[in-house]
């Protein structure tokens, strides 16, 4: 279906519109950051006491006002610098933690364990350990009794043999031999 001069004209209005809108909200969007700079150095500049007629601003003054601005950005990045500085050290640490001590945790449970420091992620990693047993539990699987003899055996009767003192195998054995 071919188009019409009108359907031509709307659809060349609406594109127009569109890019219109798109590049003011852009140039707004670039622009701003800039104007608030500039506002701020016109202000900084009108509070500068007023000079009396025929006298100018001395160039002492401009550059005094210069490197304070200049002062407090670079002030402003090293305080980012040392926050992200600081998050990664943190980030590493947690990471070490979790290497260390939640490695037989599933992925899932050890993206729980959060903290600042060693005691918060100890605890953030039993709170974690708790959910994955409960989560477990929950859905059927039977857990072992870790550290436990199984049914009908002594606890001698459990452990291993090469970490058995020379009494308990003459007990091991003696037991046995029943």
């Amino acid at each position: 279906m071919p188009l019409d001069e009108n359907d031509l004209k709307v659809v060349g209005e609406t594109v127009t519109a569109a890019v219109a809108g798109a590049v003011t909200r852009l140039t707004d969007e670039t622009l701003k950051p800039l104007t608030e700079r500039v506002e701020g150095l016109a202000g900084k500049l009108a509070s500068v006491e007023a000079k009396p007629a025929g006298e100018t601003i001395k160039l002492a003054d401009v550059q005094k006002l210069l490197a304070d601005e200049l002062g407090k950005r670079d002030a402003a990045e090293a305080e980012k610098a040392k926050a992200a500085e600081t998050g990664k050290a943190k980030s590493d640490a947690r990471a070490k933690f979790v290497g260390e001590k939640a490695k037989d945790l599933p992925a899932v449970y050890q993206a729980l364990i959060a903290g600042d420091d060693e005691k918060a992620l100890a605890d953030s990693e039993q709170a974690a350990r708790k959910q994955f047993r409960a989560d477990l539990t929950a859905s059927g699987a039977k857990l072992p009794d870790v550290g436990a003899p199984a049914a009908g055996k002594s606890v001698i009767d459990a452990s291993d043999p090469s970490k058995l003192s020379a009494a308990q195998k003459i007990e091991v054995g003696l037991a046995a031999g029943k």
